[in-house]
């Protein structure tokens, strides 16, 4: 993370930066999350780049702003603040630049994982967050999908990366809408590397068009994660076609370690057809029962 001049941005110019203090995952410079400095305090800036042909409009920012102009402000989405972009020319190339600005972030949970782990990757397994902490986040997260599909669109990639704190750790925000459809159906196509395969749903993964059993699904294995640290085929190295199959071969009580309201959460999501609209309620009181 970043601090920059959020004048150098609206004078489109490249802003200088400078290393942030604090712990906050690393991540690819399409995807880069700068803190921003103006007067209203800090602010959270997403970046990406484009080459000389790059058209603004065909950015994955430019569909993110539209979404999270529709979809903010909510309980579970970021407030939305301002987008940009400017043209830049350094020698012989030259190109975009592209600005989101967003309600300052706390940490992921991915992030949040690897900070309780003590260590960069994720080699072991255990109670990484408590049951209480658990049935918190998804019953958040239940609530926050529920308000996206009655909007009519489906996240596409819900896994701890796109799940963050806000800055008083209390209120969970879900981020990064690069992957998101509308509920209209769409041509098959796999999951691809703007969305998880680790954390992607069997027909996602297999390249079936969204649905909003995808969200719920994805949302169970990150409940998972949380629970015991590493998802089964996380480990190993294990292809995308290995780990389908383990996702569709596991038991529910294996995967949930044997924690039955988190085992009929999975059962109920996994039961949903494609065109069915999940018991968002009955699922959040299923995962409350883990704080019981």
């Amino acid at each position: 993370m970043f601090y920059v001049n959020v004048a150098d941005i609206l004078k489109q110019r490249r802003p200088d930066t400078k290393k942030a203090s604090g712990y906050y995952p690393r991540k690819s410079p399409a995807d880069t999350d700068p803190l921003v400095e103006n007067q209203e305090g800090k602010v959270t800036v997403k970046t990406e780049r484009g080459s000389g042909l790059f058209s603004p409009q065909s950015s994955t920012l430019h569909h993110e702003y539209e979404l999270y102009r529709q979809l903010s402000p909510s309980q579970g989405v970021p407030s939305v603040y301002w987008h940009g972009h400017h043209r830049f020319k350094r020698g012989h190339a030259c190109g975009w630049r592209y600005y989101l600005v967003l309600e300052r972030l706390g940490p992921t949970l991915h992030h949040a994982v690897q900070v309780r782990l003590g260590r960069p990757r994720l080699a072991s397994s255990g109670l990484f967050f408590s049951l209480e902490e658990i049935a918190d986040i998804g019953k958040q997260m239940v609530s926050t999908l529920k308000f996206i599909h009655r909007k009519n669109f489906i996240h596409g990639d819900v896994q701890p990366r796109k799940i963050a704190y806000d800055l008083s750790f209390k209120r969970m925000l879900l981020i990064g809408f690069g992957a998101t459809q509308g509920l209209e159906p769409l041509p098959r196509q796999p999951a691809g590397p703007e969305s998880s395969i680790v954390f992607s749903s069997r027909f996602r993964q297999q390249g079936d068009a969204l649905s909003r059993r995808d969200d719920m699904e994805s949302l169970g294995y990150v409940l998972v994660f949380l629970f015991r640290g590493q998802l089964p085929w996380q480990a190993h190295g294990m292809a995308a076609d290995s780990i389908l199959s383990m996702k569709s071969s596991i038991a529910t009580e294996n995967l949930c370690s044997g924690l039955q309201p988190l085992c009929e959460y999975m059962n109920s999501v996994k039961a949903l057809a494609s065109d069915q609209i999940p018991d968002y309620d009955n699922l959040s009181r299923m995962l409350g029962l883990l704080a019981s």
